[in-house]
């Protein structure tokens, strides 16, 4: 495996999921299953993978720390080894869909192999005539929908659009362009700030205290959970699924008022609710947290563009589930507008600035003080050909 170059700069979001992964608790991974209806050939499979490589910079990229510890990590251009990255295996007997399932806990329980590109594909074969495909990728090398677009990209009939959707912006071949760049883009922000601040000081003042306000309360430690039940938490993972007619859910959050999310919030909810009275706990309020995407036409391709929510959602077990979802609703398009939510790349690049463990504190305190993590992403919506 030879590194070319360096091809960019981690942007500050990616940085701060890839420094957190020193606390095995707060590690990022994705892991994305698809289903085929019947085994493929292991060259076309092969062939799929390596068109993936092929066309996406970021699977044939692994990360270089800074050098003295200075400035954010960068993405390194090499070569993947297929021999790792792409395995086959056979289900257990009468292993069945639950086989797979737990194959995609463990590997979301496990870290990535640093010297190497952030990624893996699994394809288990013998589920009565059919095979899985598991796609497991760093949260450092893109979001939940970019993972989802990878799983589409591993198809034989690819739309040129997914390519778009999760290719980076083109390399550059010289390193020293982006340190500088990056070496640049404090002191031109700061003088920009300094101009708008001179023609207008008020409302300067004014945007500044709400922001500083808001980020205060995004980076502020959580506090220990809510819940008498999420407590002392292991590093295992379990996948299930539970089955709901999308356009089902769609009409009913229409009704109610709400949308999608809306109704899904709802729902875990009323989940998380049942399980504290099957268990015999206390559960009225629970802490949450979820992504809010602030990606727009001019990011660039790839990486992440979200930051963390943090709400209170309390539940009151007398109450119609519309009027709950509209207090979910209300409370959660108040956390979306948070003045912070803006400025998120920023505090990130500014707690990137701190050292290792003190970023890592830092985000540790923010989350794992949170009873529950709620985020939907679109999933495939036609079959893998």
């Amino acid at each position: 495996m030879t590194d070319v170059h360096v091809s960019e700069v981690m942007n500050p979001v990616d940085a701060t999921l890839w420094s957190i992964r020193r606390d095995p608790e707060l590690r990022t991974t994705i892991v994305a299953l698809a289903l085929l209806d019947e085994t493929s050939e292991w060259d076309v499979v092969t062939a799929s993978v390596q068109r993936a490589i092929e066309r996406i910079p970021r699977l044939r990229q692994r990360v270089e720390e800074p050098r003295m510890g200075l400035g954010r990590p960068h993405w390194v251009d090499c070569e993947p080894d297929l021999n790792h990255h792409l395995r086959r295996m056979q289900a257990p007997d009468a292993g069945g869909m639950r086989s797979v399932l737990d194959l995609c806990g463990a590997l979301a329980g496990e870290d990535f192999d640093e010297a190497r590109p952030l990624w893996e594909v699994v394809v288990v074969e013998g589920l009565e005539g059919r095979a899985a495909l598991v796609l497991k990728v760093s949260h450092s090398l893109t979001d939940g929908v970019g993972g989802v677009g990878l799983l589409r990209l591993l198809g034989d009939d690819v739309d040129e659009s997914v390519l778009e959707e999760l290719g980076p912006r083109p390399p550059s071949d010289h390193e020293s362009e982006g340190r500088m760049a990056e070496l640049l883009a404090l002191p031109s922000g700061l003088l920009s700030a300094m101009v708008h601040a001179g023609v207008h000081p008020i409302a300067t003042a004014e945007e500044t205290a709400s922001v500083v306000s808001s980020a205060g309360r995004l980076l502020s430690p959580a506090g220990p959970p809510l819940s008498s039940l999420m407590t002392d938490r292991g590093l295992g993972r379990w996948v299930g699924i539970s089955e709901l007619d999308l356009e089902q859910l769609r009409r009913a959050a229409h009704r109610a008022g709400g949308t999608i999310n809306d109704a899904f919030i709802t729902i875990a909810m009323g989940a998380l609710a049942d399980h504290h009275r099957q268990w015999g706990a206390e559960g009225t309020a629970f802490r949450v947290t979820m992504p809010v995407s602030f990606r727009s036409d001019d990011d660039e391709h790839g990486g992440n563009q979200w930051t963390p929510a943090r709400v209170v959602l309390e539940i009151d077990p007398d109450a119609h589930p519309h009027d709950q979802l509209q207090r979910y609703r209300r409370v959660l398009r108040a956390a979306t507008h948070e003045p912070a939510n803006a400025f998120t790349q920023s505090i990130s690049a500014g707690v990137q600035q701190l050292p290792a463990a003190l970023t890592t504190g830092i985000v540790a305190g923010m989350v794992k003080g949170c009873d529950v993590a709620l985020t939907d992403v679109p999933g495939l919506r036609e079959g893998l050909t």
